[in-house]
């Protein structure tokens, strides 16, 4: 109720149909039939009732309010985000203007299914008997065999791989199935039949310079496909040609989880050290040894943090390409904030910043800057931001409760839920900035409970850390006061200026930069 009347304008009209309006809205038939009930001394009919549906409420008992989604607009607005649709590709076909284009037509695409040995899929009723089953063609012979046995006694046959099949009239372009490395064999057969001509049975798959092998996986080493990373790499080229984005990065993954995948030296040297010192640190330690090499922990222990991983592993030479444009397309207000930044960046002695500037001085331009700067030395960048909207526009973007486990209902003395031994606190440890755009929208105990956890995080690093903001870690907060300020339920305009980042003991610590000029 606002002002002793219904928000969603109840009572509606009396109407005689069913209708749409001018705004797409569906207006109710509502029959003046003289009904009533009373309740408080209010008089409620059918110009009083919201639109419901019997068995619904029936069903799960309880009020579910329903409305007729008549139109596009209606549909979009409640399923936008899901109603996107799948990566899709423009074709077009198009008459070739060479006439020798003609000569090598194809005919037809087919596909050749491959199985193991004696692997055959059969097809057969739940009723069926098992004799009518095991006399089905598909037992003694499959697709796969009948096209061994062709090329056992076609020449023309023997020539060509399974990727190209003979045809009397013509040329058949064929295909085989994708198969996860994860199924062994049946993945190193496909292997075999991309690359071996001519095949006519199991055996001679397996028959490598006159030398028979007792699996195709032996068969693929004696050829040299599996002595690098070259058939992976193939297989993620043929992917990418049809499979969607979601494909090709659960293909890359599936790889690794094989265990295949070839380390440089370095990384098998290091990896080599840390087992050892594993082994020596029950009785003694490689740093007991003259001469002998240490391994570098934190590269291994980096390597098994998730969010680590996800932030540190980006294209440098690309990340230089992008920070030398982006720093010569800054306005001269950007580049003195870039340079004070990135100067206390290099000290890594901590400090606190406020960008202020209204909306169009381009501030999201400034820290895709920063980031690309520090980000192209291998270092990392925190972008976070007060709403979520706001951190899809940081590369690497993520919320400020999602990133720093900040609890929802906040008081003066709460922390944030960060673990000393847990990995997004080794995530902080090697965090060379903090960005934290829109911060003006949140209440100050925001800042001051991820202040305390960062203290309490870094002081075991060094005691000094307690009394420096941030435990010491450099921090930008970015955004424009004369927007949404932090919401105070009921509260006075007093009330919503105390809750405010500048009313917090940290603003003191802030060094401001404003920004003027639109770009």
């Amino acid at each position: 109720m606002v002002e002793n009347k219904c928000s969603k304008n109840f009572p509606k009209q009396f109407c005689n149909h069913n209708y749409v309006d001018q705004n797409n809205f569906p207006l109710y038939k509502r029959r003046n039939d003289g009904h009533f009930v009373e309740k408080s001394g209010v008089k409620l009919d059918n110009r009083n009732v919201v639109p419901y549906n019997k068995y619904l409420s029936k069903r799960y008992q309880t009020h579910i309010n329903v409305e007729w989604c008549n139109h596009g607009s209606s549909v979009k607005y409640l399923f936008k985000y899901i109603n996107n649709g799948s990566d899709t590709a423009t074709v077009t076909v198009v008459r070739s203007n060479n006439e020798s284009d003609s000569n090598d037509a194809v005919d037809e695409i087919n596909v050749l299914p491959f199985h193991l040995p004696g692997q055959q899929q059969i097809v057969y009723g739940e009723d069926d008997e098992i004799d009518d089953v095991l006399d089905k063609p598909p037992v003694a012979s499959s697709m796969f065999t009948a096209w061994m046995e062709c090329n056992a006694v076609n020449g023309d046959a023997q020539k060509l791989t399974s990727d190209l099949e003979a045809k009397e009239v013509g040329k058949c372009i064929g295909r085989i199935h994708s198969v996860s490395p994860k199924l062994g064999e049946t993945y190193f057969l496909r292997i075999l039949l991309n690359k071996v001509k001519g095949l006519k049975s199991y055996e001679e798959i397996c028959i490598v310079n006159g030398e028979q092998y007792s699996s195709f996986r032996d068969a693929c080493y004696a050829l040299g496909l599996l002595d690098d990373n070259r058939e992976y790499i193939d297989a993620i080229k043929e992917a990418s040609h049809y499979g969607s984005g979601f494909y090709l990065r659960f293909l890359f993954a599936t790889f690794f989880m094989c265990n295949n995948l070839s380390l440089n030296e370095n990384q098998l040297k290091n990896l080599t050290l840390f087992e050892i010192e594993q082994v020596l640190l029950r009785n003694s330690s490689l740093k007991n040894y003259k001469n002998m090499p240490i391994p570098d922990v934190d590269s291994v222990s980096s390597s098994n943090n998730q969010l680590i991983t996800d932030l540190i592993y980006y294209d440098i030479p690309f990340m230089k390409t992008e920070s030398d444009r982006m720093h010569l397309a800054l306005t001269n207000e950007q580049c003195h904030i870039f340079l004070d930044i990135m100067s206390v960046v290099k000290e890594n002695k901590g400090g606190v910043f406020f960008v202020y500037g209204y909306s169009g001085t381009d501030k999201t331009f400034l820290w895709k800057t920063i980031s690309a700067a520090i980000r192209k030395d291998g270092h990392i960048v925190l972008n976070v931001a007060s709403s979520g909207i706001a951190s899809l526009l940081l590369p690497g973007g993520r919320t400020t409760h999602s990133r720093y486990i900040i609890p929802v209902e906040l008081t003066e003395d709460y922390v944030c839920r960060i673990n000393r031994d847990s990995d997004l606190a080794s995530l902080l440890r090697k965090t060379s900035l903090i960005i934290w755009d829109e911060a003006p929208m949140v209440h100050k105990h925001a800042f001051e409970a991820l202040d305390r956890s960062l203290k309490d995080v870094f002081k075991y690093e060094n005691s000094s850390n307690s009394y420096i903001p941030f435990g010491g870690k450099v921090i930008v907060f970015g955004g424009d006061f004369r927007q949404i300020l932090p919401v105070i339920s009921g509260g006075s305009r007093q009330n919503i200026v105390n809750a405010s980042l500048s009313s917090s003991y940290l603003w003191q610590q802030c060094k401001i930069h404003i920004l003027t000029k639109k770009t």
